[in-house]
């Protein structure tokens, strides 16, 4: 992923740090109160106004500015404009954090609209958790990206499903229905629809990177 120059000085971003990306705006009570609780929002080009109508003003704009009305903004918004068309707004989004000395964040409106977009999303995501603690948070799912060993608190009988992101991961899952020990996923749909038996479940994962989705309550 290219690297930008935004400025000279680090900024101070408080946490918790939400960027919202371009995809459809949240309309589940557990993305809206991630959005609502936000003390840093970075929106990429083109989510500034959905953040508006969602009653929140971003701290910050960034992308390459060729979907967002920069009049409509209020005072107060930093706008940062690049204009490199190698990567997306969502990687300079995520470039302007790992730059700023971010060390986690929270993503928002990954999914709906083009499928493309979503699924490069979901691999950025898992891509950069690499350089920076990452998870999304969508109107079905909270999702995690894994590549060593993580416990997670959910609602007990929640759905938890497991897919590669990337390489060949072998995973050991503790605390779900279908337990998995040492176990490569052998297909796509491997992973998909387990259950949480408590309130607890942990996943250690080796050899690559596993998204981990926990299905919201209704």
């Amino acid at each position: 992923m290219a690297q930008y120059g935004v400025g000279g000085v680090k900024r101070n971003l408080p946490e918790p740090v939400v960027i919202l990306a371009d995809g459809n705006p949240p309309t589940h009570p557990a993305p809206l109160s991630t959005l609502q609780t936000a003390n840093t929002l970075i929106c990429t080009d083109g989510a500034g106004e959905k953040a508006k109508m969602l009653d929140r003003h971003p701290d910050f704009i960034i992308g390459d500015m060729d979907s967002h009305n920069k009049a409509s903004l209020s005072h107060g918004t930093d706008i940062i404009e690049l204009t490199d068309q190698n990567s997306t707004d969502l990687e300079k989004a995520l470039d302007f954090c790992i730059q700023e000395g971010v060390v986690s964040a929270t993503l928002l409106g990954l999914s709906g609209g083009r499928e493309d977009h979503m699924l490069a999303n979901f691999a950025i995501l898992s891509g950069v958790s690499k350089k920076m603690k990452l998870s999304a948070v969508t109107d079905y799912h909270t999702v995690h990206p894994v590549s060593d060993k993580e416990d997670f608190s959910c609602i007990s009988n929640s759905t938890v499903s497991l897919l590669t992101a990337h390489g060949q991961p072998t995973v050991t899952t503790t605390g779900l229905r279908f337990p998995l020990q040492d176990q490569c996923l052998l297909s796509s749909g491997h992973g998909v629809s387990n259950f949480a038996e408590t309130d607890k479940f942990s996943v250690k994962v080796a050899g690559g990177i596993v998204l981990v989705f926990i299905r919201h309550g209704d």
